[in-house]
């Protein structure tokens, strides 16, 4: 191949196409023994570094897997229903149905419209296990009848033609690649590939996305074409709706409705979904990668607030485990597998440990020597890291199991002053430990009222989990063995209450009522009385004294072990808590990202002719930014005329700008400047005004 200036000569324009030089085996070998990943910090070896990566792809890995089952599984039951639907519709015992009356399921999927394509994809995959001839339709390829048809029957045929690898003659001319294909023509390849199956063909099935966004005329039109083919082809529609079913008799009048044999079915909740994966991510020991509260807060709330998609909550958690494993050199020890890699670790990385806020404070806590030996011996500071990381996984093992307790205690009062799922629980002692909390105090103020139905179903959810607990992990969680035994002992005490018959009523008062009232003379003997009487002591029943025994073996348990995260000594390995750098990635600012650019071009364009003052206008500048720049030192309307002197005052070389300028220099800086006013018109911060012709007004002052 010819190389140089030369070789890309050419009488007329072209594109040409320069393969790569081939790199030499010795420098390939030497390229493919240096590790290229995660950012190594000084001290910190090769062996860690890749470590990290492999850590945190195998913990997504994971986590990504266990999202997808978590899908398949909640979605299977409605799948279920819509292949059952579509097997009963198009089977001969059906056939008494109204002539023309299509088989139409309304598929109401939710307003997560981003998690839409991943539902239908799986729902695509599932109806292909019946039936071949599926087509999905989408309202931005579909804008018009015409292409309605072409995609809903291209999609099937194509798909045939690419299953098959010799197309017999016969079919040959159905080729879709070769023209548009009609209703007619579809109906005549349909017959021929089911020739010989008698009336149990295949169903012919359309989904239709995003029902919503489609043209109502368009809509119409491909139901009555389906209508009249209804007969001839086993057809099915599917309707993707984001908000009611009511929305189909919106868009088609009573004369195409009519046509529908509408049957609804209801995916699950999205908040179904994230619940699910949060109890089982999150609310485990199973995966030692956690969200602090900021970023937990953040990432639920922007799930609840905005557009209820899975999909970007699971984006959000990506990113940030991502930011946790690439920029935190301690993060090689957040996998159980993997804790003796602090037995490697070296003065630098030991360093970065003692810096740590948690460490530190552990540390200010210790005696004089005991300090000394932190700070200065290796072998000893090695020495306790791992004590607190064994201290941590036990932290876990026991955290979670109770924090369930709390869950189904507190979902039991009235009011949920903790919240009414275990996700939210969580949440408050992610903040702070349950014993500061004043909601906690409160719920167990209240627990003390629960009525013995509602008692006993707590208590024996709490011995089932406490004993789960231990049964795997028998060498942590042995010393849930005394809560338990305490707990099953107030549920004896309860069964034989009410063998016995016991009263489970309140306490009387001392003194009886009509006693009370037959001695009264007057108001204020009345009210002494009635004073008295509310401040006797009353008598508590046995199911009262268990019942506050109970309550305060969970009390004990709650604030032994519901502790906050934060205060364990080096949680910054397992937990990642930067949520403005999560808010800056993931919730985009245009208008701040803008005039940050059209400001100091040099922050995104790291150039050094843009490496300017603050406030000052020189020519090495964008055009577009010498506008914008002159453009705040106008008021609310800006003359155009005076605006392109300054503009050309600028951009004018100095050499020049004492001698006439000639007509093309003077007709491509007004060029430049058109295009520059045309740009900040279409990023929206000045528009045309009708009050003077030669004017444009500002639309944006300062940060507003």
């Amino acid at each position: 191949m010819a190389t140089g200036a030369t070789s890309t000569s050419s009488v007329s324009k072209g594109c040409f196409v320069i393969h790569p030089q081939k790199v030499s085996s010795s420098r390939k070998r030497k390229s493919e023994g240096k590790y290229v990943g995660f950012p190594r910090v000084p001290g910190e070896s090769d062996e860690h570094c890749r470590a990290r990566r492999e850590i945190y792809t195998d913990t997504w890995s994971k986590v990504e897997e266990l999202v997808s089952s978590l899908h398949t599984n909640l979605n299977d039951k409605v799948f279920g229903d819509l292949l059952e639907f579509i097997n009963k519709s198009v089977s001969s015992n059906k056939r008494c149905r109204v002539k023309n009356e299509i088989p139409t399921g309304a598929f109401i999927t939710g307003v997560n419209m981003p998690d839409h394509d991943a539902i239908f994809s799986q729902l695509q995959d599932n109806l292909l296990k019946i039936t071949p001839y599926v087509s999905r339709l989408c309202s931005k390829s579909c804008p018009n009848i015409k292409l309605i048809v072409k995609e809903a029957t291209s999609q099937i045929m194509e798909t045939e033609y690419c299953v098959d690898k010799e197309v017999e003659p016969e079919f040959a001319k159905f080729n879709p690649r070769k023209g548009n294909i009609t209703f007619g023509i579809f109906k005549q390849w349909y017959e021929l590939r089911e020739a010989g199956k008698g009336d149990e063909k295949r169903p012919v099935v359309f989904i239709l996305e995003d029902f919503e966004s489609f043209q109502p005329k368009a809509l119409q039109d491909f139901v009555t074409i389906c209508s009249l083919y209804v007969d001839k082809l086993p057809i099915v529609l599917l309707f993707g709706i984001a908000t009611i079913p009511a929305v189909i008799h919106q868009l088609l009048p009573r004369s195409i409705s009519s046509c529908l044999c509408i049957e609804k079915f209801h995916a699950q909740a999205a908040i179904t979904y994230l619940l699910e994966v949060i109890d089982r991510i999150f609310i485990s020991p199973e995966f030692a990668f956690k969200l602090g509260p900021k970023v937990f807060q953040y990432l639920y709330e922007n799930f609840l607030f905005h557009d209820f998609s899975l999909q970007n909550f699971i984006f959000g958690l990506k990113f940030s485990m991502m930011d946790h494993f690439y920029g935190n050199p301690l993060s090689v020890l957040c996998s159980k597998s993997n804790i003796d890699a602090i037995d490697e670790f070296s003065h630098e990385q030991l360093e970065i440990v003692r810096k740590s806020s948690s460490f530190r404070r552990y540390a200010e806590q210790q005696d004089r020597e005991e300090l000394r030996l932190l700070l200065l011996d290796n072998e000893h500071t090695i020495k306790v890291i791992s004590e607190k990381l064994e201290d941590m996984n036990s932290y876990h093992h026991h955290f979670f199991p109770v924090l369930r307790c709390l869950a189904s205690l507190v979902a039991k009062l009235p009011g949920y002053p903790m919240g009414k799922k275990c996700r939210d629980v969580y949440e408050h002692c992610l903040k702070t430990s349950v014993k500061e909390l004043d909601v906690y105090h409160q719920a167990m103020k209240m627990a003390v009222f629960l009525a013995k139905d509602e008692l006993v179903p707590v208590l024996e959810k709490c011995v089932e989990l406490l004993n789960s607990a231990i049964k795997k992990q028998e060498a942590i969680c042995d010393d849930f063995d005394e809560y338990v035994q305490a707990l099953k002992t107030a549920l004896l005490k309860f069964e034989e209450l009410s063998k016995q018959n016991a009263s489970m009523t309140f306490a009387t008062f001392t003194e009886a009522s009509p006693k009370i009232v037959s001695s009264i003379t007057n108001r204020f003997e009345l009210q002494e009385k009635l004073k008295n009487a509310v401040y006797n002591r009353k008598k508590e029943s046995p199911f009262e004294k268990t019942r506050e025994s109970a309550i305060s073996t969970l009390d004990k348990m709650f604030q032994k072990y519901l502790s906050c995260p934060a205060e364990q000594t080096l949680h910054e390995i397992f937990y990642y808590d930067q949520a403005e750098t999560v808010k800056q990635r993931l919730s985009g600012h245009p208008r701040v990202a803008i005039q940050t650019a059209l400001n100091n071009p040099r922050y995104y364009m790291n150039c050094s002719c843009c490496d300017i003052e603050p406030g000052s206008i020189q020519d090495t500048l964008p055009d577009i930014s010498v506008a914008f720049k002159l453009h705040l030192e106008c008021g609310r309307l800006i003359n155009l005329y005076d605006w392109l002197q300054a503009f050309m005052t600028v951009t004018e070389p100095p050499a020049k700008a004492k001698k006439k300028a000639k007509n093309d220099e003077q007709q491509t800086l007004q060029a430049r400047f058109i295009q520059a006013v045309s740009e900040l018109q279409f990023l929206g911060f000045i528009k045309a005004t009708k009050r003077k012709t030669d004017h444009v007004a500002r639309l944006t002052w300062g940060s507003c």
